[in-house]
């Protein structure tokens, strides 16, 4: 055999074998898109429809896929936003029970589905829809407060901020697991802000003006009737002299 033909003999085996390897290398996996059924309704059963279910606060339900198709679009701007859901919690203070916050890998699901049409899916894929207890949603609870008389809601319009005092009684300080909000009518009312108001301190017996003040600075001053609420211990505002910078500046710095 001449060296030509030597040659030529290895060039075609080694490109025979190139091309087998290439042969023999798995194709990429088609890019797959979530459905409602397989992918999507599992996060919001997880995360969403506590609130977004018949009677319940959320202003539309997203239990089956003819609840969410038509708000697939506005689902995709608040998930990417984080407005939803709601969870304003400090994630460096600690882990809670309920955190609603999405996963990242289930943000990306939801975008995506939304994005590429929203499409339903086998709806043998379905999971069951989660049960809910009709009532208190955080079991009956040891002690109920309730405002003092009804507060007349306008047919039409909407309500500004409404402030109404609630006594506990309490005696003395209690540690609470958990508290629950439940309006009369959950269709009329959008959010409830709830604080703690210190009880106020009682002025002497005798009218006598306030004593002097003690090591801690109190009693230093009059006694001035409390603000209807006021934040609970640990909630203060940090002082922090840039954030008080920016407070105190123009919000427009253009002559």
């Amino acid at each position: 055999m001449t060296r030509t033909t030597f040659a030529a003999v290895m060039l075609c085996a080694v490109i025979g074998t190139a091309t087998q390897l290439r042969a023999q290398s798995p194709a990429p996996a088609p890019a797959v898109t979530p459905t409602f059924s397989h992918d999507v309704a599992p996060i919001f059963y997880k995360s969403c429809t506590g609130c977004h279910r018949p009677g319940e606060i959320g202003p539309m339900a997203l239990v089956t896929y003819q609840d969410a198709r038509p708000w697939a679009k506005s689902i995709a701007v608040k998930v990417g936003s984080g407005a939803m859901p709601p969870w304003h919690a400090d994630p460096s203070h600690g882990e809670f029970l309920n955190d609603r916050r999405l996963a990242d890998a289930d943000k990306e699901t939801i975008l995506k589905w939304a994005n590429l049409g929203a499409p339903e899916g086998n709806p043998n894929d379905l999971p069951p829809a989660p049960k809910y207890a009709d009532g208190w949603q955080i079991g009956q609870p040891d002690v109920i407060f309730a405002l003092t008389e009804d507060y007349p809601v306008p047919a039409s319009g909407t309500i500004e901020y409404k402030y109404f005092e609630v006594p506990t009684n309490f005696t003395e300080d209690q540690w609470v697991q958990a508290f629950e909000v439940r309006p009369g009518d959950r269709s009329v009312v959008h959010h409830v802000i709830v604080f703690a108001k210190p009880p106020s301190r009682p002025a002497p017996a005798d009218g006598s003006a306030t004593p002097a003040a003690n090591s801690q600075g109190e009693g230093s001053r009059a006694p001035r009737k409390p603000g209807p609420f006021t934040f609970a211990p640990g909630m203060q505002e940090p002082k922090d002299e840039a954030v008080s910078a920016a407070k105190r500046a123009p919000h427009n710095d253009r002559p």
